[in-house]
């Protein structure tokens, strides 16, 4: 009976872990981060949710599956570094100096 305790407490964990956890994080992440950087993200979940089985559970991680989960976290960082939005330039004429040219004539 007292296994079947800790698979619940353990499984208690989890859902808070993931689903409020995770899931506030992810809301968080889309007033953060453009939406298109996150859905790349989120594409390389299974490859990082191997990598983290392997490392924390002694999960077994073949040959085959270890390009794969190399070439998904690499392509992530790239739209990462990529994405990253410029500083908006103030020296460049904005919609509000063309208005008020066009009103006081100048």
């Amino acid at each position: 009976m007292a296994a079947q305790r800790d698979g619940v407490g353990g499984g208690g964990v989890l859902s808070v872990l993931t689903g409020m956890v995770g899931h506030s994080l992810l809301y968080y992440a889309q007033r953060a981060v453009p939406i298109a950087t996150i859905s790349v993200i989120q594409t390389s979940q299974p490859s990082q949710s191997t990598f983290w089985a392997w490392v924390l559970l002694g999960e077994a991680v073949t040959a085959a599956q270890v390009p794969g989960m190399v070439l998904a976290t690499a392509g992530v960082a790239l739209v990462v570094w990529f994405s990253r939005r410029p500083a908006v330039s103030r020296t460049e004429p904005g919609p509000q100096s063309c208005i008020s040219s066009a009103t006081t004539g100048s």
